[in-house]
């Protein structure tokens, strides 16, 4: 795999402007697919959308069809489309044949698995979702640290953020809060600036759950900070939102207001479909 590419896809540079063209070595599907992960982080979907078309038009490798799969359902899910998004994950999980075989399979597989637990909570199938989530169990003690954090350590911070929404759609701020307790060992682990802010702004929005509005101010606030520095457009609209939504119970600040309209027109400019909170 490109290593710059791995950097601003899943590492330490993701608000990278313009990412590596094709080259001529390497695995040429599995770059593609990584060049629409960055976009979509960019909140660039038409752009991701259209790497791909391209990669699904250019390679049968059932593995990269999975991935690329559910990186087109996370980028619906992330404009709160869920119904939409599970019929990409329910594909994403019919290419990767449910396998553990290798490693990539395994990863694909479990993305597909999670994707559709959340899935499952934004459709409000809260049963559905905790039995997708048991199942990845079994891939995921298969996991090997040593086989790259893309195909690892990345898969069980994915399972813990859906395990916490899982509580959090219940109602259950205790057990989110419990759960969010074990972000600190895999965070160790994780090179991707991009899922550090997704895991903390995750962990603001159990702080609010739980009643610490002070807290989660304060997370949101540094997350969307975080986020604006990378040029992790959906990441901070998700940050502002939630600041949006912190404030509602003690007088609307406009001038947050204005700010999630704005991320949100940005968003759907770039082909989002984003709807208002």
């Amino acid at each position: 795999m490109n290593d710059h590419l791995q950097a601003v896809a899943f590492g330490s540079r993701p608000g990278s402007a313009h990412a590596p063209t094709r080259a001529a070595y390497g695995d040429a599907s599995v770059d593609s697919w990584m060049r629409a992960v960055a976009a979509g982080a960019r909140g660039h979907y038409a752009a991701a959308s259209a790497e791909l078309d391209h990669l699904c038009a250019s390679t049968t490798g059932r593995t990269v069809r999975s991935l690329a799969s559910s990186t087109r359902a996370s980028h619906l899910r992330q404009a709160g489309r869920h119904a939409a998004a599970r019929r990409y994950d329910g594909e994403a999980l019919w290419w990767s044949a449910g396998g553990v075989a290798d490693t990539m399979t395994r990863a694909a597989t479990l993305d597909a698995l999670i994707g559709l637990a959340a899935d499952s909570l934004g459709t409000a199938h809260f049963d559905l979702a905790d039995r997708l989530l048991a199942r990845c169990a079994g891939p995921l003690a298969l996991v090997d640290d040593d086989e790259g954090w893309i195909w690892s350590g990345r898969l069980r911070l994915r399972h813990l953020w859906v395990r916490t929404e899982s509580a959090l759609y219940r109602g259950d701020a205790h057990r989110a809060r419990e759960t969010m307790a074990d972000r600190e060992e895999l965070l160790r682990a994780c090179p991707s600036v991009r899922h550090r802010i997704k895991t903390e702004l995750i962990a603001a929005a159990t702080s609010a759950a739980t009643g610490d509005t002070g807290e989660a101010t304060r997370a949101a606030t540094d997350c969307a900070e975080a986020a604006r520095t990378h040029d992790q457009l959906p990441l901070e609209w998700a940050a502002t939102a939630l600041l949006v939504g912190i404030g509602a119970s003690g007088g609307r600040d406009e001038s947050l207001v204005a700010s999630e309209a704005r991320l949100r027109a940005e968003l759907n400019a770039r082909g989002g479909g984003f709807t208002p909170v």
